[in-house]
């Protein structure tokens, strides 16, 4: 969610008074856009490696705060966005996602069409997309097909 979320930018707020932020002065009524992108890849926050895919950055950081979230308190780190504006879809991002994405890879295998390579190059825009599709092609993986009785569209 860091490296890969699906908008570059968040959702526009306004500023209700005079403020100051980062040395920036922003007046009463300026329409503010965070570049979450940037930020996730800040190597202020992420070290020099802040590009890269390493899982284990997420053990160290669990060891020095009890209880690291993406709730929008921690602002290196906001794939949903922050405070009254955080997208109304963490609940199922965090939930539902994760158990429908962990119920398909339990059940299939998955593997790139022949002759495809993966490819993560994403276009830089408003919302960000892959810059090739990504196909993936499931296998049964269980012996036993009625357990995919309920993936078949019922009519």
């Amino acid at each position: 969610m860091r490296r890969h979320q699906r908008s570059a930018l968040t959702l526009p707020t306004s500023s209700c008074s005079n403020c100051a932020v980062g040395g920036f002065s922003i007046p009463t009524c300026t329409t503010v856009f965070v570049n979450a992108w940037a930020i996730h890849r800040d190597p202020c926050f992420w070290g020099k490696d802040a590009g890269e895919f390493k899982p284990e950055r997420w053990l160290e950081a669990a060891k020095e705060k009890s209880s690291f979230s993406f709730g929008g308190n921690e602002f290196c780190y906001m794939p949903f966005g922050a405070g009254r504006r955080m997208c109304v879809g963490v609940a199922m991002g965090e939930k539902m996602v994760v158990y429908i994405l962990a119920s398909l890879l339990h059940s299939f295998d998955w593997q790139l069409p022949e002759g495809k390579s993966l490819d993560l190059q994403e276009r830089f825009g408003t919302v960000l997309r892959k810059t090739e599709q990504l196909f993936a092609v499931p296998a049964v993986r269980l012996d036993k097909t009625e357990l995919y009785s309920s993936l078949r569209c019922r009519r």
